[in-house]
């Protein structure tokens, strides 16, 4: 619940000052000097099997679709979503101007996905840390560490194929 504060998902995320920036020095903190490619070794499968489970419906109910939003999302599949994204991306590259920064946000997500089958938290906010993760593995070129290749047929790879082809 706290990423999705930060970064704005139920405010104007312009309004927020700061929230992916917020999100990347606390990802830092946590992740420490661990090295990314350990992360992402270790975290890597467990992400992608996790990532079969989520569904457009999951990621919607997690998605605050202001008027703007609604009115650029067409009436395709998963439109709502990948317009939240493109929205999520925007905000995202405005405030982070640091690849290491978005690769900390991602590796948290990972980390954090790693404790999945553990903490009913992560799996009640697993919508919320896809979304996050889809924007920082689209914006690292390190998305297949959260969702596999990107020709597999489920609804995450669904919503990143239409969003990689909007923009």
């Amino acid at each position: 619940a706290f990423l999705s504060y930060a970064i704005g998902f139920n405010d104007e995320p312009a309004s927020i000052a700061g929230g992916w920036v917020t999100i990347s020095k606390i990802a830092y903190l946590i992740q420490g000097d661990r090295d990314t490619l350990a992360i992402s070794h270790a975290a890597a499968s467990n992400a992608v099997r996790i990532s079969r489970l989520v569904t457009v419906d999951e990621l919607t109910d997690v998605c605050t679709f202001d008027q703007a939003i609604l009115e650029s999302a067409s009436q395709q599949p998963y439109s709502h979503v990948v317009s939240f994204l493109e929205h999520l991306v925007k905000h995202c590259c405005d405030q982070i101007h640091s690849d290491q920064a978005v690769e900390s946000i991602l590796n948290f997500v990972l980390l954090l996905l790693l404790r999945h089958d553990m903490c009913e938290d992560v799996q009640v906010n697993r919508g919320t840390l896809f979304l996050i993760g889809i924007v920082c593995g689209h914006l690292s070129g390190s998305i297949t560490n959260l969702i596999g290749q990107t020709s597999q047929d489920y609804d995450v790879h669904r919503i990143y194929q239409a969003l990689i082809q909007q923009n």
